[in-house]
């Protein structure tokens, strides 16, 4: 008989709620939830009882056609079909094999694709068609394509990919050799089409924009980089044509025109107007200049989230032209100003005022700005859940007292800051106390204690990254009373040895994933150890670890079969 497990106590003593006791509908939610945010935490719950495995196995289930259930497929792949039937819906493949043809022949003959919505082919040596008319004339309502780096794929082939599948919303073709006769034959069959990135597709010119924005009357996201005979006509004809278009993600090379006004009907400042819905603009690399910023400030767009990372290399941009930008646009939610390098601390202080509604920012890179600005945005955007600050200089200057503490920022990205140290990180940590996410990899400066003190502060911390770490401890305490909340550490290139990973075992017991890729000192001693008491453990890099051999990998193996991803020491192969 099935074990009735104990969740909750009533206010009766001898009254217990059991797992049983609450309804499966109840569950599915509670299970959802979890499977959308804490997807980790499902498999667990899973194995409790077969009640709550009932329910999983009805959850959204992704398969990734790895080369071993490619090389077996009734053995391995057949009881996968089975279990999620019912619930596949994304599959995904990326890498060769010679099989992946029969693989999908093979999965819609289990009859496991009525519920198939996303499929997902990069880095193939080649496109699997007859898989993919087998799988398409098989019940399905595949609304998400993803052909990505795929050797050989030609024009005739998306066309017949686009007339197998033609309830395609988004669609990435990116990294290919298509040209416009392929864009085009692809906007005259998707007629539902809402998505599709372009990028590094080198052939394609103005036609695929114009065609995409005359076939494809819902297009919202248009992403082209790299491609370097689109030119402003070509952009500023989607921006006037595409009535729904709600993001564009742009670039420019040196080879690009895409900022030859001369040359273009229609240019970016003039077509801007016309995008009455657009929510996300991205420019990457590109010279944008303040007359632009101006153009997008009059505009009045129901803009939310802004991206361009160096975009300051024209002698034409300034603070000037930002500041009238963002005065424009006070709910903007996520800012990507990476690399501007007019940005100081002074600068900052006269736009703070218009970033309150910040979720968001990125200010890598800035290498104008200290201490003062991190703390400015941290007292001044209430909002604030995540930053990133790498290569900046954080760490020159005070914060100042007292310090603000702030309940929202749960992500610090704060790499290569050379001139943070051990007392600026415990402060930050007491001002930002529910910290899941902090980055301070390759910041030479901090030490052992540094370390310490702001994962006590910060109790509710899972991720740490800490590449390059140069110390030969970690932690140097034994957190006496309680472990620490870790589930991923990236420890990449440290100099440390065995003794280090022995405390980690004992501090971090909840660990998910560890990264020791370029662990030098790192011998089979302790990656025994980590894996004998580190139950949780699914995914271990030990990518260039030189002191770990073939046996203990295969140990490894046999010892934690719950390990689902091994990076071998050996050829870099992921297992």
């Amino acid at each position: 008989m099935e074990q009735r497990h104990t969740v909750t106590t009533t206010a009766s003593a001898t009254e217990k709620t059991t797992i049983l006791d609450i309804p499966a509908d109840c569950w599915k939610i509670i299970l959802s939830k979890l499977h959308t945010h804490h997807q980790t935490h499902i498999a667990p719950l899973s194995l409790t009882c077969k009640h709550l495995l009932s329910i999983t196995n009805t959850l959204p289930f992704s398969l990734t056609l790895t080369p071993p259930l490619l090389r077996n497929l009734n053995s391995l792949l057949l009881p996968l079909l089975r279990r999620f039937s019912t619930s596949l819906q994304i599959l995904s493949i990326n890498s060769s094999a010679a099989s992946v043809n029969a693989a999908l022949s093979f999965i819609v003959s289990s009859t496991a694709t009525a519920h198939l919505r996303c499929i997902h082919f990069c880095n193939l040596d080649a496109l699997p068609l007859d898989g993919l008319r087998h799988l398409g004339s098989s019940p399905n309502i595949v609304k998400v394509l993803t052909l990505c780096n795929i050797d050989g794929l030609c024009d005739r082939q998306l066309v017949i990919v686009c007339l197998v599948f033609t309830l395609i919303e988004e669609i990435d073709v990116s990294f290919n050799n298509l040209s416009d006769a392929g864009i085009s034959g692809l906007a005259r069959h998707l007629k539902f089409l809402r998505k599709i990135n372009l990028s590094e597709n080198v052939l394609i010119t103005d036609k695929s924009m114009i065609a995409l924005s005359d076939c494809c009357l819902d297009l919202t996201d248009v992403k082209v980089h790299g491609c370097k005979d689109i030119t402003q006509n070509g952009i500023g004809y989607v921006m006037r044509h595409s009535a729904k278009l709600s993001g564009i993600s742009m670039d420019t090379f040196k080879q690009t025109r895409l900022l030859e006004k001369s040359e273009s009907l229609f240019s970016i400042e003039n077509s801007i107007g016309f995008c009455r819905n657009l929510s996300k603009l991205e420019f990457f690399t590109m010279n944008v200049e303040d007359t632009l910023l101006c153009s997008i400030a009059k505009a009045n767009l129901p803009l939310t989230q802004y991206t361009a990372p160096y975009c300051t290399n024209s002698l034409k941009a300034s603070s000037s032209g930002l500041s009238t930008f963002l005065r424009a646009y006070p709910k903007l939610e996520k800012l990507d100003i990476r690399g501007e390098t007019y940005l100081m601390d002074e600068t900052m202080k006269g736009l703070i005022c218009y970033l309150g509604n910040l979720v968001a920012i990125n200010i890598g890179y800035c290498n104008g700005l200290t201490t003062s600005t991190f703390q400015m945005l941290v007292k001044n955007c209430p909002a604030l859940e995540e930053m990133n600050a790498m290569h900046t200089l954080l760490g020159k200057g005070e914060l100042d007292e007292p310090l603000v503490k702030v309940d929202n920022i749960k992500c610090l990205k704060l790499a290569s800051n050379y001139l943070l140290m051990d007392d600026m990180l415990e402060k930050i940590g007491l001002m930002c106390p529910n910290l899941e996410h902090l980055d301070v990899s390759f910041c030479e400066k901090l030490t052992s204690e540094g370390i310490r003190n702001i994962v006590k502060c910060c109790r509710e911390l899972k991720h740490l990254d800490i590449a390059g770490w140069i110390q030969s401890m970690l932690f140097e305490t034994t957190f006496e009373g309680s472990s620490l909340n870790l589930e991923v550490l990236k420890l990449k290139g440290g100099k440390f040895g065995d003794e280090c990973i022995s405390e980690i075992v004992k501090a971090c017991p909840k660990l998910l994933y560890l990264n020791l890729a370029e662990c030098w000192g790192v011998t089979a001693k302790s990656v025994k150890e980590l894996v004998e008491n580190c139950t949780n453990l699914r995914e271990l890099d030990l990518q260039r670890c030189s002191n770990v051999s073939a046996e203990t990998l295969a140990w490894i193996v046999s010892a934690r079969p719950s390990l689902r991803i091994i990076t071998s020491p050996i050829k870099y192969r992921t297992y």
